[in-house]
């Protein structure tokens, strides 16, 4: 999982198309929702979170992401998702 800190929306835009994702779209979670099982997926996403909080869990840690930062999850990734007690907003794009 590659991560940065601190984007602005146009810059994640522009960066995600650049890419190869398709244009990011508006998307959320409810307060504390948890997958805490070790998953993947089957397509790489790419989100950046805009309002609340989400932590993404890895073998190696774990990394909470607040407005403004973003994260890029490869496909196959082992992972889990904790949201935060306000919930999440983010945009988010998909690639197979």
């Amino acid at each position: 999982m590659r991560e940065i800190a601190t984007m602005d929306v146009k810059t994640f835009q522009a960066q995600a198309l650049a890419a190869g994702y398709p244009e990011p779209e508006a998307s959320s979670q409810k307060p504390g929702h948890l997958n805490a099982e070790m998953h993947t997926h089957d397509f790489d996403a790419m989100i950046m979170v805009t309002g609340g909080e989400i932590t993404i869990g890895r073998e190696e840690g774990a990394t909470t992401f607040k407005a403004g930062d973003w994260c890029e999850v490869l496909k196959g990734t082992l992972h889990t998702e904790a949201v935060g007690p306000e919930g999440v907003q983010y945009l988010s794009a998909k690639r197979s």
